[in-house]
């Protein structure tokens, strides 16, 4: 056996033990630790393809997509047809598609609520000008003039003179009942 040989071996073993380490401190959630030990691994053997596959879902538990998919890319420069790497590239590229649908969606849903509540807004301004104008029309339309004031109390003083001239002259038999004269016309709106 050449030197060589032995030295591949004995760093094999060590990156499997490393390895071993690593995955343990994962199972139990340590992170950290796990990244440690694989990355030990790692130099121990450059072309450990699981202890990277690891790896590369450790930096995807801690939030660190980029650091994955460069794992999950150089294994599969290594070694094509490693399908481990393969499926976890592609549900990153999976999950990475439903976050932007989400966000686009999300996005969509605030776009559409600014929307409606600038409607919303829209309709009640028309709705108060709208109210405004009406209400100024028909307090226009009620209001009576100085003019027609006048007309009515000439009206009522002239009625009133007729009323104390008939009570106040004798009847005479024969003599026709005095009429009311009818109240004058009213205007319509003035401008």
């Amino acid at each position: 056996m050449k030197l060589n040989e032995t030295w591949d071996r004995a760093g094999s073993e060590a990156a499997r033990t490393s390895f071993n380490h690593g995955l343990e401190q994962a199972k139990a959630g340590a992170w950290a630790e796990a990244v440690a030990e694989l990355e030990i691994a790692l130099r121990q053997d450059p072309h450990y393809g699981k202890a990277r596959n690891v790896l590369g879902k450790v930096y995807l538990r801690q939030g660190h997509g980029e650091r994955a998919e460069a794992c999950w890319r150089q294994t599969l420069a290594e070694n094509p047809n490693d399908v481990t790497a393969q499926q976890c590239l592609q549900s990153l590229s999976a999950v990475r598609y439903r976050a932007r649908t989400a966000a686009d969606s999300e996005g969509l849903f605030r776009v559409a609520v600014l929307a409606l509540g600038l409607v919303i807004l829209i309709w009640i301004y028309s709705f108060g000008k709208e109210m405004r104008e009406s209400n100024r029309a028909a307090e226009e339309r009620s209001r009576i003039t100085q003019e027609e004031i006048r007309d009515l109390r000439r009206h009522l003083s002239e009625e009133r003179g007729r009323q104390a001239a008939a009570t106040s002259a004798p009847e005479t038999p024969g003599s026709a009942e005095t009429t009311p004269s009818p109240l004058p016309a009213a205007r319509g709106p003035s401008p």
